[in-house]
């Protein structure tokens, strides 16, 4: 059953969130699970323990721009993604972007 539900809205469209509470008897685990504009489908690799809404979102500006999803593995944290790894892989994203478009205009204009 759902618990909690949201929409986040990017440039290439609206992702829904939906937030599952597994009542466990010691602790109480949330399973996020985001549905982009498309469609698909995925459980986001955060903590199960009461997950920050901004790293939620965060996450979702990142598929927004570079179409996959951060995984532990990236990370190599071993652990599920945290806020501060995922900065980190979003400042690396963003200057491989600006250095692929760097390379392309070189290439465009032979410079």
């Amino acid at each position: 059953m759902i618990d909690e539900e949201f929409i986040v809205s990017t440039p290439k469209g609206d992702y829904s969130v939906s937030i599952t509470h597994d009542f466990e008897e010691d602790n109480i685990k949330a399973w996020t699970e985001v549905t982009s504009p498309g469609g698909n489908k995925t459980h986001l690799d955060i903590t199960p323990y009461w997950p920050e809404h901004s790293l939620i979102k965060r996450m979702i500006r990142f598929h927004s721009m570079f179409n996959y999803w951060v995984t532990r593995e990236m990370v190599g944290s071993g652990g599920p993604v945290e806020m501060h790894e995922l900065e980190e892989i979003f400042e690396e994203a963003i200057v491989g972007r600006n250095e692929e478009a760097a390379n392309e205009y070189k290439a465009k204009f032979n410079v």
